[in-house]
């Protein structure tokens, strides 16, 4: 007998029983209220084939780095296949994974779904009795402060699944809404959600396509890889498409770094995820910004200082990370968290100048100091920087 995400949500849920939120892509009819209050629909979409382009699992260099842990509780045929340990954004020898980092990586992260692959002997005996095989694996690609991101099945497609556990859940509410915002996205550029579903149980889900590769941070971070002016050009232009996708859209990613950008192995090509700090402009809710380093570094100082967000946000995140892809280190490293808000919100500070940037690089360096300018006017479109990207990879492919 086959049992759904819905009524496996429902086992985890209170006793109440009450039926999750479910969204996925063809269920979409209007924004989702503030307060996310659930409402009974049908996980039924799951079902429908994932795009031809998923890639599937490719086990055998990672082998070595693979682990098994907890106990394999399977809704709706989802199948887990691997654990891949997942390190701090900035560890000093990053390690490959296959899927970006969904969740964002906190310290303080202590109840981020973990949970959930460890469930307790009367949880596993009552997901067992529904037909459920505890002998086999949940396997962990990745953890922080709003959840755990599994691997695992569905109709024979790997997919992704980011697990919120309900101990955060006033702070997963906003993270889950601003999710949903992904369901009205799809482009080449940008990894795809297929679900959110929202519970006043235990835990809520984001359910993803699954990318095989690294994400870009773990690459600029190792020495190994090899990263030309035309590749790195590639790369820039791979996440303004997927960012002008966003704003045709009316979204606002607003959480733009290398930890969120996928970098597929097939095609060598970047994709823009975790949409968890993302803002719709059609609505009026403010965003705010969580005072953690691994994310002040990139964002807007007209945020800083308490204004609005805009695309010219997004266009400033995209300049640091630009800057990052040429230095391949640490923006303000050194720097205390305070001194960063202060200096970069007042215009004092910027990433230092890279001292041995070769006479080619001279135009992306001067298009990523226009993106991080102080006042958002005086930063370029996206489409500006489309253009400008596009004429440095026709000169370097010249050459």
């Amino acid at each position: 007998m086959t049992f759904s995400l819905r009524h496996y949500l429902q086992k985890l849920s209170s006793p109440k029983n009450i039926s999750p939120l479910c969204i996925s892509r063809n269920e979409m009819k209007s924004p989702l209220s503030q307060n996310l209050q659930p409402f009974q629909t049908h996980y039924n979409n799951l079902h429908l084939p994932l795009s031809n382009s998923l890639s599937v699992t490719e086990a055998s260099h990672k082998a070595t780095k693979s682990q098994i842990t907890g106990k394999y509780l399977s809704p709706s045929r989802i199948c887990v296949v691997r654990k891949l340990e997942w390190g701090s954004e900035y560890a000093s020898s990053p390690r490959k994974s296959s899927h970006c980092s969904s969740c964002r990586v906190s310290e303080e992260a202590k109840d981020d779904g973990d949970s959930l692959l460890l469930l307790d002997t009367q949880k596993i005996t009552a997901l067992s009795s529904q037909g459920l095989n505890s002998r086999q694996h949940w396997i962990k690609l990745g953890k922080g402060s709003f959840g755990t991101v599994i691997q695992a099945k569905h109709e024979g497609e790997d997919i992704a699944v980011k697990i919120i556990p309900k101990t955060r859940f006033r702070k997963s509410l906003g993270s889950l809404k601003n999710e949903y915002n992904a369901l009205k996205l799809s482009h080449k550029n940008v990894v795809r959600v297929l679900q959110v579903t929202v519970s006043e149980g235990e835990y809520g889900l984001v359910i993803m396509e699954l990318c095989t590769g690294l994400n870009l941070l773990s690459l600029i971070f190792d020495p190994t890889v090899i990263i030309n002016s035309v590749r790195r050009t590639r790369y820039a232009l791979d996440i303004v498409l997927a960012l002008h996708h966003c704003h045709s859209n009316r979204i606002l990613h607003l959480d733009v770094k290398p930890s969120n950008i996928m970098v597929c192995s097939q095609g060598d090509y970047c994709k823009l995820c975790d949409f968890g700090s993302s803002h719709d402009m059609r609505e009026e809710e403010y965003c705010t910004v969580s005072p953690n380093i691994n994310t002040v570094v990139y964002t807007d100082p007209q945020i800083l200082q308490g204004k609005l967000p805009s695309e010219k946000s997004d266009v400033y995140s995209l300049g640091i990370t630009c800057w990052q892809l040429l230095s391949r280190e640490v923006p303000y490293e050194g720097y205390t968290l305070h001194t960063i808000i202060y200096k970069v919100g007042s215009g004092e500070l910027r990433p230092k100048s890279i001292e041995d940037a070769k006479i080619g690089d001279n135009d992306f360096i001067s298009l990523y100091n226009l993106c991080w300018q102080q006042d958002a006017i005086n930063r370029p479109s996206v489409c500006t920087i489309i253009h400008e990207l596009k004429k440095i990879i026709a000169s370097l492919s010249a050459q």
